[in-house]
């Protein structure tokens, strides 16, 4: 699931944050957050530009990358 490397990024960035607080870096809710990383849904287009703008503002290299993985799908990473 090319989705994975994504969320397990993200869910490093996260720490010990909830979803609710963390999903509002990316302007969604908590609720949304968590169904991406349980697997049941995967961020939309909007979504994916919120993350890249936040992750680029903060300077996150290594996000920008995992999100430009996950748009081309060539992130065959386990979760």
């Amino acid at each position: 699931m090319k989705v994975a490397y994504l969320i397990k990024m993200i869910e490093i960035r996260m720490d010990n944050t909830s979803d609710e607080r963390y999903a509002r870096n990316f302007d969604v809710s908590g609720s949304t957050l968590n169904r991406w990383r349980k697997g049941g849904r995967s961020p939309s287009v909007e979504n994916i530009q919120k993350m890249a703008k936040f992750y680029q503002e903060a300077g996150d290299t290594e996000m920008l990358e995992a999100i430009r993985r996950f748009i081309f799908g060539d992130a065959e990473v386990e979760r």
